[in-house]
C-alpha cells in the first residue's frame, strides 16, 4: 500500500485548509477550540476578521495564507524540526 491513511478528523481539517487558501474564508466548528485559540492571534495581528461565524483572510494577511493554514494541520504542529520553509 502507498501514501498515509487519512483519519476522518484528517479530512475535516484538508477540507477547512482547502477552503481557507481557496476562498480565503473558513467555518470552523466550535469542537476546534485549537484552532480558535490560534485564530484569535491572526486577528489580533489583523491577518484576520471574523464576520459571524467565518473567519475572513484580510488583504493583509493573504500574503501569509499558507502560514495561517497551519492552525488546522496538527501534524505539521506537532514537528520539533523546520521541514519546508518559514514565512518571513
Amino acid at each position: 500500500m502507498r501514501g498515509v491513511e487519512v483519519s476522518t478528523e484528517d479530512a475535516k481539517r484538508r477540507d477547512l485548509i482547502m477552503d481557507l487558501l481557496c476562498h480565503m474564508r473558513v467555518q470552523v466548528p466550535e469542537t476546534m477550540g485549537d484552532v480558535h485559540a490560534q485564530l484569535q492571534d491572526a486577528i489580533a495581528e489583523g491577518l484576520m476578521k471574523k464576520d459571524g461565524d467565518e473567519y475572513l483572510v484580510t488583504e493583509l494577511g493573504r500574503p501569509f495564507i499558507r502560514s495561517l493554514a497551519t492552525a488546522f494541520d496538527t501534524h505539521f504542529q506537532s514537528q520539533k524540526t523546520a521541514r519546508h520553509s518559514r514565512a518571513v
